[in-house]
C-alpha cells in the first residue's frame, strides 16, 4: 500500500506544472487569474524578444549582432529567466505553438489560447517598436540561398518540435526548454533562420511592411510540430499516465 502512495505522489508531482498551466487556461474571462495569465505571455514575449532581437540587429553599418550562438542564448536564457520568475503566475508559453499545443491538450480553452496568440503578437510588435525608438534596425529572418521552401519548413518543423515535446514531457523543466530553444536556433539558422515561433518570425515582417512569399513557413512548421508534440503526448511517449 505505501508502495502505491509513493508511486502515486510522484504522478502528483509531474503533473503539478500542468495543473498550474490548467489552472489559468481554464479560468473565466475577465477574472484575475486570466488577465494574469494573459499579461504573462504578453510581458514574457516582449522580454523575450527585446533580448533575442537584440542579438540580431545592426546599428546603421555597423555590425553588432553576436552571431548565432549568442543570438540562441540570448533567446534561451531570457526565456529561462522569466520562466523561472513567472512560476505559478501565468502558463509561459510565449509562443503560439505551444499555445495551440496547450489548447490541444486540454490544458486550456480556445478563448485563452486565441487571447493568448494575440498577446504574443502584440509583445512581439512591442519589442520591434522599442528597438526601432532606439535606432536599432532589426535584420529580417531571410530565406537562405539554396534553401527552398520545403527545406525551410522541415527546419522550423524538426526545430520547434524538442521545444513542444520539453515544455509538456512528463518530467520537463523550463531549463529543457531553454536547451531545446538554444539547438533549435543554432542548428536551424542556416535553414529557415531559426525562428522557431511564429509570432517572432510574423511580426517583424508586418511591423516593418515586409511579407515575402515564404513566411508561411514559420506558421505551418510551428503548426505542425504542435500537432505532432500532442499525438506524442496522447501517445503516452511524453507522459505516460500508466
Amino acid at each position: 500500500v505505501s508502495t502505491q502512495s509513493t508511486g502515486a505522489n510522484k504522478d502528483n508531482d509531474a503533473g503539478a506544472g500542468f495543473e498550474v498551466e490548467k489552472e489559468f487556461g481554464h479560468a473565466f474571462f475577465f477574472t484575475r487569474r486570466f488577465a494574469q495569465g494573459i499579461l504573462s505571455e504578453l510581458i514574457g514575449t516582449y522580454f523575450m524578444s527585446v533580448v533575442g532581437l537584440y542579438c540580431c540587429i545592426r546599428h546603421g553599418n555597423q555590425e553588432i549582432g553576436f552571431g548565432t550562438l549568442e543570438i540562441a542564448l540570448g533567446f534561451g536564457i531570457s526565456y529561462l529567466i522569466y520562466a523561472g520568475i513567472s512560476a505559478g503566475k501565468g502558463t509561459a508559453n510565449l509562443n503560439p505553438a505551444l499555445s495551440l499545443t496547450s489548447l490541444f491538450l486540454g490544458h486550456s480553452s480556445i478563448l485563452y489560447c486565441f487571447v493568448s496568440f494575440v498577446a504574443q503578437l502584440i509583445g512581439v510588435s512591442c519589442a520591434i517598436a522599442t528597438l526601432k525608438s532606439f535606432d536599432l534596425r532589426y535584420t529580417l529572418t531571410l530565406k537562405p540561398e539554396g534553401i527552398n521552401e520545403i527545406g525551410m519548413l522541415l527546419a522550423e518543423f524538426f526545430g520547434t518540435l524538442p521545444i513542444i515535446c520539453c515544455k509538456f514531457a512528463r518530467h520537463g523543466a523550463s531549463y529543457h526548454v531553454t536547451l531545446a530553444i538554444i539547438l533549435g536556433i543554432v542548428t536551424c539558422v542556416p535553414y529557415s533562420g531559426g525562428a522557431l515561433n511564429p509570432a517572432r518570425a510574423f511580426c517583424p515582417f508586418v511591423v516593418l511592411d515586409y511579407m515575402p512569399d515564404y513566411y508561411w513557413v514559420y506558421w505551418i512548421g510551428p503548426i505542425l510540430a504542435s500537432i505532432c508534440g500532442s499525438m506524442l503526448y496522447f501517445s503516452g511517449i511524453l507522459y505516460n499516465t500508466d
